[in-house]
């Protein structure tokens, strides 16, 4: 039994549970989520590679993946979910066949670094959140559908060092709460439905309101939604510490960026009489992929190499449209690659993901079959994963680093 595991299949990093391998698999302990009992259960990875659906070893696997990046003249390395060791061997490789860097999971997570650094912002961390805030207010709908242990351990913990035991917060959506959601939480929030271009207009309203100090008022508007708008603004008012939390892949692509730029401005102007900050649910590979992709090269998300040069990369669609040969990266979900007519490279732990690929190279999960880390949603805790089960699968920084070693 190991004790203190830590979950890598969100980016909560749940660090609270017991995984023991038994013969029908790894069992966790009780508190786990839904998302990690998937995770942890998933069979290990082939012991073999496949080269145009032939079993071969991992080594001429990655001397063939080798020849499809040096023979391409726009590579593309894409997917990205891995640990932090396989994305420091991903940046490496890319520099070295001159690629582009996509982390398609992360192509809504775009709009905050990007906002960050044209307006400045107000962010806080998960301790922050959970021992100090005494309103939160979640941002569209169905919020922490990719961490479902939010509300559990962050919102109604049993303590916190600064509320006592079991706080009661004021709770408010701006947006829809799902069914789960309005289920794990002790009493009803204050609700002011609305999704697309309302979710965007209430928050309009609600910055009204706020600056204005009266009733929010707006044609087309219902009086019943600008009532809960008034009632929102007298809440976040009383508020000593209010935490705005988001989630862009569950904000609608199409007004993401003007959400996310309204939710900046309205935390900016609270704080100058208030104390207010965000906070973005992201995926953990995103958010390792934005901190180690930073330190090394200074753009956040998507990365270009060309001739020693390194730039921010294009559109998601336009990266996927120029490239002419694909290595995707697959290690901490089951995504699959996109459908382009390009010579193709997959490393996943999941054979079946990568029934189309030219090159298909077995990689264990970090955190399940191999050690590792990765960065927590607010981006300032890295926290170490352990080895559950007892294999002899490579990571994706082994296999990478041997794709490096055998370009030709």
């Amino acid at each position: 039994m190991k004790t203190a595991v830590t979950c890598p299949f969100c980016s909560l990093l749940c660090d609270d549970l017991s995984a023991q391998v038994t013969a029908a698999g790894i069992k966790l302990s009780d508190n786990a989520c839904a998302q990690a009992i998937q995770g942890f259960s998933a069979p290990p990875p082939p012991t073999r590679a496949r080269l145009k659906g032939k079993p071969v070893s991992i080594k001429q696997a990655a001397a063939a993946a080798g020849r499809i990046l040096r023979r391409a003249k726009r590579p593309l390395i894409a997917g990205l979910e891995t640990d932090i060791d396989g994305l420091r061997a991903a940046l490496r490789l890319g520099e070295k066949t001159s690629a582009t860097l996509l982390p398609t999971h992360e192509w809504n997570a775009r709009h905050i670094p990007g906002l960050l650094r044209t307006r400045s912002g107000f962010m806080t961390t998960l301790a922050e959140l959970k021992n100090r805030a005494d309103t939160v207010i979640f941002v569209g709908n169905n919020v922490t559908a990719r961490h479902e242990r939010f509300i559990e351990r962050l919102i109604k913990p049993a303590h916190t060092l600064f509320l006592g035991k079991n706080p009661a917060r004021q709770l408010i959506w701006l947006g829809r709460p799902s069914r789960r959601e309005r289920e794990q939480l002790a009493r009803p929030p204050v609700v002011v439905d609305g999704k697309d271009a309302a979710l965007l207009n209430n928050l309009a309203l609600l910055r009204h309101a706020m600056l204005s100090g009266t009733r929010a008022t707006h044609t087309g508007t219902k009086a019943a939604g600008n009532k809960r708008i008034a009632a929102v603004a007298q809440l976040l008012r009383a508020a000593n510490y209010g935490v705005f939390v988001w989630s862009a892949a569950t904000l609608p692509a199409d007004h993401a960026d003007l959400i996310i730029d309204a939710l900046m401005a309205l935390v900016w102007e609270l704080n100058q009489q208030q104390r207010f900050a965000g906070l973005s649910l992201d995926s953990s590979s995103g958010v390792s992929y934005r901190n180690v992709a930073t330190w090394q090269t200074g753009c956040h998300v998507g990365i270009r190499f060309r001739n020693g040069y390194v730039s921010a990369a294009m559109t998601p669609q336009a990266s996927l449209a120029e490239a002419d040969g694909l290595l995707w990266i697959s290690g901490l979900a089951d995504t699959p690659a996109p459908a382009l007519d390009v010579p193709k490279v997959v490393l996943a732990a999941d054979a079946s993901r990568a029934d189309d690929a030219d090159v298909y190279i077995p990689t264990g999960v970090p955190g399940v079959d191999h050690t590792g880390n990765l960065f927590r949603t607010d981006g300032v805790i890295n926290l170490p994963l352990k080895q559950v089960r007892a294999n002899r699968s490579h990571s994706a920084a082994e296999v990478l680093s041997l794709i490096s070693e055998r370009l030709t």
